[in-house]
């Protein structure tokens, strides 16, 4: 059975949906074929599976109706019986279901440091610089907001004194952290 023929046949036990009428009221076109999914169970980042069903549905993103209605095939296990769990008619658009799928499968990523954190970032002896800031890149992406200023900080106040590139960047005051990764690279190539 084609997909549209899925929709409309499913469209006729609409009652215990969660769509709203205007929603369900949409009529697909004839063509349209649903986009095969990594379907999201619920283990998984809620905010990357919307990211990749949006990227996905790129072409119908100013299509409330389509985004609602293709979304429940982007679901399986748990994420799925969530879904039709809901209250009928308790979706009105897009919006409305992302923020109760968010809200549902909260995001798993741990919470993000504020600047302070930023202060333990320091070099091990065993590092070399490289090492360094791959360190701190997996630092800064833990911290909310974080500045260019703040992470040049962090990463210069971390650095060994006796590194040449910690001379060069005090010397020549270097506040960005954009800059502070061009700087480096020369220093990297020699080690």
């Amino acid at each position: 059975m084609p997909h549209h023929d899925r929709l409309k046949a499913s469209a006729i036990d609409a009652s215990n949906l969660p769509f709203s009428e205007g929603i369900l009221e949409h009529e697909f076109f004839n063509k349209f074929t649903i986009p095969t999914f990594d379907c999201y169970s619920g283990q998984s980042e809620p905010v990357q599976h919307l990211h990749q069903y949006q990227d996905k549905m790129v072409i119908h993103a100013r299509n409330d109706s389509i985004l609602c209605q293709i979304f429940p095939f982007s679901l399986k296990g748990v994420a799925s019986d969530w879904f039709y769990s809901l209250p009928p008619r308790s979706i009105l658009n897009f919006e409305t279901l992302t923020k109760l799928f968010l809200a549902h499968f909260f995001p798993r990523q741990e919470f993000k440091q504020n600047n302070h954190h930023l202060i333990s970032v320091k070099m091990r002896p065993s590092n070399n610089i490289m090492a360094y800031i791959g360190h701190c890149q997996n630092q800064l992406v833990k911290v909310h907001n974080c500045s260019e200023d703040a992470s040049a900080l962090a990463f210069i106040s971390g650095l060994q004194v006796t590194y040449l590139l910690y001379k060069y960047l005090m010397k020549y005051n270097v506040t960005h952290w954009s800059k502070v990764l061009y700087r480096a690279q020369p220093y990297v190539q020699l080690e």
